[in-house]
């Protein structure tokens, strides 16, 4: 099947009413059922999905797809929408019909009176990538997920030999395992204790409304969602070394290298309301609206939709390449959607286990250590930060990213190079990241409008979390 025969038998996708319900039961709302009233000629005028979407937990939706890079005039893009703004106009896209994500920042409880998020959302992304030729994820998915086969058996077997509930969602180029914590939960106060404390510069900024955000953000959900990805962290660190012996491929943290198996941890960098993730049963359309691609490789290949491999410890398709094949068959996936719940699992009760581990572990200890002081002040980086003869005297095998700090500082590689040289050359690593976040907010140095958006410090303490931490991976 090639693109245009995939999106005009996927025009009328979200006119599936099984579509709806796992899509509303994924976003936290309340449904068992779903139906779309009779006699409709838009979606955005259902009353049924106006009542239900509106309640759900989300804070946001992102949209992506090929009439949003068309408006933006920019590939690879999304566009954040309240949910109104997503029931009364991009519903109603088709040619294809878009990519829904929602935000990882969920609704607090009781508005101002309980700021509490009605759950903390844990994500972890696996994913082949391939830096030099990035079709091969679109001309040979058999090879793709084949090779991400061994790697999604480690993940899925420690998650539920740890007693994780979750859901396995497949990508275009991996899987998604996402789970919950209930602000009720006893957990929750867990994940604000592993989160420990929050960025300055992150928190005055989520206490005023900004572009696109019409409210604050809770310290417990910026807080929460970071010890939430710091257990993430965590349990790849259990997970690589075993990965790394079953796969074909380099399994690595981020993509490094050419080619491989990536652990995305790259939620670490952001904040809780930068955040989004995919959405079960909608189509997945970054592979042909991410880049330029040649038209025959785009014209000849088909849009995928996401679908629910497992969840817990039920395996919807032990067999991957029956997977594959159902992700494009559209009516195949529709009767896979109608047998499964879209409900995000409670993962509570397994995740005391992986605390209990946590908390006696290296890795707790690098995070007591990167929070025990605080980036040097502003008037200090001339001396320190800024004072780049002086770290490459110290340290010259650093000095082709110091001098170079864009892209360097941007690209997985060389932050590994340069954090892991700077933690051997004695370097406090919370000293690291501010060595970096000075770079980043650099005026000579030309980021565009990427540290408008995601903020410098929390950007460059996610890096050294995920890149140094793995020298603490383990139970060791």
């Amino acid at each position: 099947m090639n693109l245009p025969e995939s999106i005009s038998l996927l025009n009328g996708w979200y006119w599936q009413e099984n579509v709806w319900r796992i899509i509303l039961q994924f976003l936290g709302g309340i449904c068992p059922d779903f139906h779309l009233e009779r006699g409709l000629t838009r979606l955005s005028d259902s009353g049924n999905l106006w009542e239900i979407m509106t309640q759900t937990a989300c804070e946001y939706l992102s949209v992506c797809g090929k009439q949003i890079c068309e408006e933006k005039e920019k590939l690879g893009t999304g566009r954040s929408v309240r949910k109104e703004e997503f029931l009364s106009y991009y519903v109603n896209f088709e040619d294809p019909p878009p990519e829904i994500m929602q935000s990882a920042w969920q609704e607090n409880c009781l508005g101002t009176a309980n700021p509490l998020p009605k759950r903390v959302i844990l994500y972890f992304d696996i994913e082949y990538f391939n830096n030099i030729d990035s079709t091969i994820a679109l001309l040979n998915q058999d090879a793709v997920f084949g090779a991400l086969e061994p790697v999604y058996w480690t993940v899925r077997e420690t998650l539920v030999n740890l007693g994780i509930d979750h859901l396995a969602i497949s990508t275009g180029r991996g899987y998604n395992f996402v789970a919950s914590v209930p602000s009720e939960s006893p957990i929750f106060d867990e994940l604000l204790k592993v989160g420990r404390c929050i960025e300055q510069s992150v928190s005055g900024k989520q206490n005023y409304r900004a572009y696109k955000r019409n409210k604050r953000v809770s310290w417990q959900s910026e807080q929460s969602f970071k010890g939430a990805m710091r257990l993430v962290l965590f349990l790849s660190g259990l997970i690589i070394n075993e990965a790394r012996r079953r796969s074909p491929l380099s399994v690595e943290m981020t993509d490094q290298g050419t080619e491989g198996i990536s652990f995305d941890l790259s939620f670490m960098t952001r904040t809780i309301d930068t955040s989004c993730f995919g959405i079960p049963a909608t189509p997945y359309l970054k592979l042909h609206f991410q880049k330029h691609l040649h038209p025959a490789i785009q014209y000849n290949t088909p849009i995928f939709v996401r679908l629910i491999r497992a969840r817990g410890n039920q395996e919807n398709f032990p067999n991957y390449r029956k997977m594959l094949a159902v992700r494009s068959n559209y009516n195949e996936a529709i009767e896979h959607l109608a047998g499964q719940e879209g409900y995000i699992p409670n993962a509570s009760a397994g995740l005391v286990n992986l605390l209990n581990l946590y908390w006696n572990s290296s890795m707790a200890k690098f995070h007591a250590l990167l929070d025990s002081i605080d980036h040097d002040p502003y008037w200090e980086w001339w001396q320190t930060y800024r004072n780049l003869e002086g770290i490459c005297s110290s340290i010259p095998q650093i000095a082709h990213i110091v001098y170079r700090p864009n892209p360097s500082l941007l690209q997985p590689d060389s932050l590994n190079y340069l954090i892991n040289q700077m933690m051997d050359a004695g370097w406090h690593p919370k000293h690291i990241a501010g060595f970096i976040r000075a770079q980043y907010e650099d005026p000579f140095q030309n980021w565009g409008n990427r540290f408008n958006k995601y903020d410098a410090s929390k950007w460059a303490n996610g890096w050294v979390e995920i890149l140094g931490a793995q020298r603490y991976f383990g139970l060791n």
